[in-house]
């Protein structure tokens, strides 16, 4: 890690605990971006292939922010389209800050685990009788107020709960991130980002009100602002720091977006950071780009005949680590008790949906990730993000819906550098018409699949 810029407690997170030796492209890129976290004049998109090590592209130089100023004090919200991927994220920075072993840093999780009560504990304020470390923020006075979490993980629907019931103090938030960006602005997520926004804007206007008039008792203000200032979770600190401005991080696999609902992003200045062909040293072209060593394939046949095609096609595939995509969560649990019931199909399998708990789907991707399940059967909830080891096969049963979906899943091979091979079944013309539509939004450079050889 020498000269990559991060602080020691980090090198010794990733290097001692945690066996990473080097950052990929893209997290240096956006680690040098971001100037290691204090670079905040602009926002960022960070788009680069699934696999290529995005969640640890803005953890660390949101981390090495808050190694920084070493405050119990929230300065990054990260938000996530569902709870297996919240949990996921709360995950790499839990073993970061874990594996650092830096006290004044915490990090917190909101996505339904626990109740509302419960969560909210995690903001409780304790109080603080010392500090350590090297700060560019003077050092509080004894016995000051402190409390919360300083990076909270949450879904959209649980963080807008907690913050309609004023559970979060946002004055000093300086980095919102939008994990899965295009899921977020979907119409059922979409409104709980301004809401999040309005709601930093009167905590940050209120601060400065606050600093301003340089009073600690609660004279002078209106019902709104004695009854936040009476909140022990909104307790203005004794010391100074500089007011932060809100860097909004949005990560995607894929580029671009619509302007009317990025529009509630509230973008300023915005710069793109991209991981695709980044040895190369270029930026993507297209929209849409794929892992450079994917093998991709198809196989044709009457739509009937998709089920006989998927088990054939298991009987004659090495087996290996796969994952089959299906567009339905009905298709999914049919697709598994089919593979189960054939004794001539010697691949173990799990369904990985929404109808499943989220413990059943959690114990099922541990059972993947031990090499105890050959195959997940999954809908499209398991395309965006979620962390698999090595997965050496992607399986689309079902043709994807569109591209963006397309690219999501064949993602989850091909990740860091290996190869993948990703099989596409078409049921009939209007498949393959449809597949070939799809495909074109990838490019000109990019071919059809070829048909599947043929084992001798």
């Amino acid at each position: 890690m020498a000269g990559s810029g991060l602080c020691p407690e980090l090198v010794e997170a990733l290097e001692g605990r945690l066996g990473i030796k080097k950052l990929l492209p893209i997290q240096q890129k956006t680690f040098a971006a971001l100037g290691g976290g204090r670079n905040r004049h602009f926002d960022l998109r960070i788009c680069s292939p699934t696999g290529s090590g995005k969640t640890l592209a803005y953890a660390l130089p949101v981390l090495q922010e808050a190694y920084r100023c070493q405050r119990a004090q929230l300065q990054c919200i990260a938000i996530l389209p569902t709870r297996d991927l919240a949990m996921q994220v709360h995950s790499v920075f839990s073993s970061l800050v874990d594996a650092s072993r830096t006290p004044s840093v915490s990090v917190g999780l909101c996505c339904g685990l626990a109740s509302l009560e419960e969560e909210r504990a995690q903001f409780q304020p304790s109080r603080s009788r010392g500090h350590r470390g090297q700060l560019s923020c003077s050092a509080p006075e004894v016995g000051v107020e402190e409390g919360g979490v300083s990076i909270l993980v949450a879904t959209p629907g649980r963080l807008k709960s907690h913050l309609e019931r004023r559970h979060l103090r946002l004055s000093h938030l300086k980095f919102l991130v939008l994990d899965e960006m295009d899921r977020l602005l979907q119409q059922s997520y979409h409104d709980c980002i301004p809401f999040l926004l309005e709601e930093f804007e009167a905590s940050r206007r209120l601060k400065e009100r606050n600093e301003s008039r340089g009073m600690e008792g609660t004279s002078g203000r209106t019902p709104g602002e004695e009854a936040e200032a009476s909140n022990p979770f909104f307790l203005q600190p004794k010391y100074k720091c500089p007011a932060p401005r809100l860097v909004r991080l949005s990560v995607s696999a894929t580029i671009g977006g619509d302007s009317n609902k990025t529009a509630k992003i509230q973008e300023e200045f915005v710069r793109t950071v991209s991981g695709f062909d980044a040895s190369a040293g270029r930026l993507p072209t297209d929209k849409y780009e794929l892992p450079e060593n994917l093998a991709e394939f198809r196989v044709v046949c009457a739509k009937e005949r998709k089920p006989y095609t998927l088990l054939d096609l298991l009987k004659k595939v090495e087996k290996q680590r796969a994952v089959c995509f299906t567009n339905s969560t009905e298709a999914s649990h049919l697709v598994t008790a089919l593979i189960r019931k054939t004794k001539s199909v010697d691949w173990t399998c799990e369904a990985y949906n929404s109808r499943r708990t989220p413990a059943e789907r959690l114990e099922a991707l541990r059972r993947f990730k031990r090499g105890e399940v050959d195959l997940l059967v999954a809908s499209d909830a398991l395309s965006r993000g979620i962390d698999m080891p090595a997965v050496k096969l992607v399986i689309n049963y079902d043709a994807p819906s569109s591209t963006k979906n397309y690219v999501h899943r064949v993602g989850r091979t091909a990740r860091v550098g290996e190869k993948g091979t990703a099989i596409t079944i078409l049921g009939g013309k209007d498949d393959v018409g449809a597949f070939k539509k799809l495909l074109r939004k990838l490019g000109p450079s990019h071919t059809f699949p070829s048909l599947l050889p043929q084992k001798p």
